[in-house]
């Protein structure tokens, strides 16, 4: 029985990988490559992941095997973030179309506290 749950994850994680590798050639810009990349990349690795920590019998390596998902589920999303950030700040064009931040696109997102011209700090900055 744990074979085959383990082989279903992996088979899932591989769908999602190959998926991500299809998506990230098909996508138009760098953004939308980044997003496809950041989102299938880890689900994939994850579910290959938690595969392996279904098969073996070790519990430490099962403990290891869990850190590194949600490992790989913090920082992948965060990488993506970061890069796409910084091709924006760079200039980067998107996607003829694409609201900007100057457009209002995602102005909703600062919340209500935000101050205008007012730089955030934080990890990407």
């Amino acid at each position: 029985m744990r074979e085959l749950v383990a082989a279903l994850l992996l088979v899932a994680g591989t769908f999602f990988l190959l998926a991500g590798t299809i998506g990230i050639l098909r996508m138009p810009d760098v953004y939308t490559r980044m997003h496809v990349a950041a989102k299938s990349d880890s689900l994939g690795a994850g579910l290959w992941l938690l595969g392996l920590a279904v098969v073996t019998s070790d519990p430490t390596t099962v403990v290891k095997l869990i850190f590194l998902v949600v490992f790989i589920w913090i920082t992948s999303p965060t990488a993506a973030h970061c890069m796409a950030r910084a091709a924006y700040r760079s200039g980067v064009r998107a996607l003829p179309g694409t609201l900007r931040l100057s457009d209002g696109g995602v102005a909703s997102s600062a919340g209500p506290d935000a101050v205008p011209g007012k730089e955030r700090s934080g990890p990407c900055t």
